[in-house]
């Protein structure tokens, strides 16, 4: 009895330590947003894997920590990219010395995937 609970346990810490699965879906980061005189420049990058077509990319900022895709002010990116950096500058009527929050989105045809949060203001 001793034997087949070592062999099991054994045969359990081995499968566990095979291999490790790969991500499925891109991997998004969102860097600093910059002020640029009158505007706002917002920084992300993409890490794609294989077979995953993106569809739109851009990304969300609000006054309110962790912004959402349906209820966040929007910066969609005209043209999209499947891997790498992305970028986007606009004019934002922002608070003086408030604090913003922002998130760089990307849809799939089969999700929507947010970036981390960073934030940001007007000083």
């Amino acid at each position: 009895m001793k034997k087949v609970i070592l062999f099991s346990i054994f045969l359990i810490s081995a499968c566990r330590k095979d291999k490790e699965l790969p991500t499925e879906w891109p991997f998004l980061e969102t860097m600093a947003v910059e002020k640029n005189g009158e505007s706002f420049v917002f920084h992300g990058n993409i890490i794609n894997q294989p077979d995953v077509i993106i569809t739109e990319t851009g990304f969300v900022w609000s006054i309110y920590s962790n912004p959402s895709y349906s209820s966040s002010n929007k910066i969609t990116i005209p043209s999209v990219i499947q891997e790498g950096e992305i970028t986007a500058e606009d004019t934002l009527n922002l608070i003086p010395g408030k604090l913003y929050y922002c998130k760089a989105y990307l849809v799939t045809d089969q999700l929507i995937i947010m970036g981390n949060q960073v934030s940001f203001q007007d000083k």
